[in-house]
C-alpha cells in the first residue's frame, strides 16, 4: 500500500515516515518516564519540566543541518499553599469590609439588599476557603506523620 501511495504522491509517504518516527520518540520518552517514576522512593519527588523550543527550517538550506537546544536550570521554587490561602483570605476579608462600609453608608434599600447579598456570597467564599485551609494543614500533619513512620519503618 505504501508503494502505491509513494507512486501517487511521495509527500504522503514522507508524512507517514515522519509520523511513525514521532510516535516512536513518544513511546521511548513514555518508557523512560515510567522507569524514572519506578526508581523514585518514598519521600522523593520527580519533577517534569516542559522546556519550550521552536525550530524553523527552510527547504533549500536545511539539508545536512542539525539543530540542538540546551537548557540550564538555575533552580526551582515551590508554591507556599499556606501563603496563597492567607492572601486569598485577606483579599476576601477586605472585600467583605468594603461591602460592610458601603452598607452602613448607603440609604437606598435596594442597593443595601444587593450589597447584603454580595456580602453573604463573599462570607460563604471566605468560610469555604478557610475550611480548605484547615484541611490543607490537617493533610500536611498527616503526611508528616506518614513520612516519619516510613523513616522509622526503614530503620
Amino acid at each position: 500500500m505504501i508503494s502505491k501511495v509513494q507512486l501517487i504522491n511521495p509527500s504522503i509517504a514522507a508524512i507517514l515516515r515522519l509520523d511513525n518516527h514521532i510516535q516512536m520518540q513518544y513511546e521511548i520518552i513514555s518508557k523512560q518516564l515510567t522507569l524514572l517514576r519506578d526508581e523514585v522512593g518514598p519521600g522523593e519527588r520527580v519533577v517534569f519540566l516542559e522546556l519550550p523550543q521552536s525550530i524553523n527550517a527552510t527547504q533549500d538550506r536545511a539539508a545536512d543541518k542539525m539543530a540542538q537546544t540546551w537548557w540550564r536550570i538555575a533552580g526551582y521554587t515551590t508554591v507556599d499553599k499556606d501563603m496563597v490561602f492567607q492572601l486569598e483570605l485577606k483579599r476576601l476579608s477586605n472585600e467583605i469590609k468594603v461591602i460592610q462600609e458601603k452598607i452602613k453608608a448607603t440609604q437606598t434599600t435596594d442597593y443595601q439588599v444587593k450589597l447584603a447579598k454580595e456580602h453573604d456570597r463573599l462570607q460563604k467564599a471566605y468560610t469555604s476557603l478557610l475550611t480548605k485551609y484547615e484541611r490543607l494543614k490537617l493533610e500536611r500533619v498527616r503526611k508528616d506523620i506518614r513520612d516519619k513512620q516510613e523513616r522509622i519503618d526503614r530503620l
